[in-house]
């Protein structure tokens, strides 16, 4: 997935023109933070306290990813976002990998002045959230992570999910 979206890329400012494609910055992390995780130790309403950790430790490789690229063309300047996760695996919350390309086209319209519109996201892949239930002696279905019933954590609002705000921003500016 990841090649398919470089190639896109490459294909789309390659064929545009051949002025300059630069590469202005390249930010990595190792750690997830796109959701929250939860922690896995909860005190039900005997007061005993449980520990339920194990199920929502990470079993995949984090990582996060961002490439910066400008590409100028004419009295345009183009600057390019390609963001990659591996999203968040463990046995009761299932993060999805996101890959999303946001563009900004910056145009100068006279020595002073200029405008600028961004398109935040304009291609997104992925993201999603799953949770799974835990299941007590009788068969109960409750939330591992705040151990109250399945049925309350989904009509309740408990259950994580992601939402990425997508926007649209135009910005004109004068200097004097």
């Amino acid at each position: 997935m990841i090649n398919k979206i470089l190639i896109f890329c490459f294909i789309v400012f390659f064929n545009v023109s051949a002025y300059a494609l630069e590469l202005v910055k390249v930010e990595a992390s190792g750690n997830f933070e796109r959701v929250d995780v939860w922690s896995g130790r909860f005190v039900d309403l005997s007061g005993k306290v449980w520990d339920t950790s194990e199920h929502y430790s990470q079993e995949n490789e984090s990582y996060n990813t961002s490439f910066y690229i400008n590409h100028d063309f004419n009295k345009f300047r183009f600057t390019s976002k390609i963001f990659l996760d591996s999203g968040y695996d463990s046995a009761l919350i299932d993060v999805d990998p996101l890959y999303y390309i946001s563009l900004s086209a910056k145009y100068q319209l006279g020595e002073n002045e200029k405008i600028k519109v961004v398109l935040d996201p304009i291609i997104k892949i992925g993201g999603g959230v799953t949770e799974s239930a835990c299941y007590d002696d009788f068969r109960r279905a409750f939330h591992c992570g705040t151990g109250m019933a399945w049925s309350d954590a989904q009509s309740g609002g408990f259950l994580k999910k992601y939402e990425q705000d997508q926007s649209i921003n135009i910005n004109y500016s004068i200097n004097f």
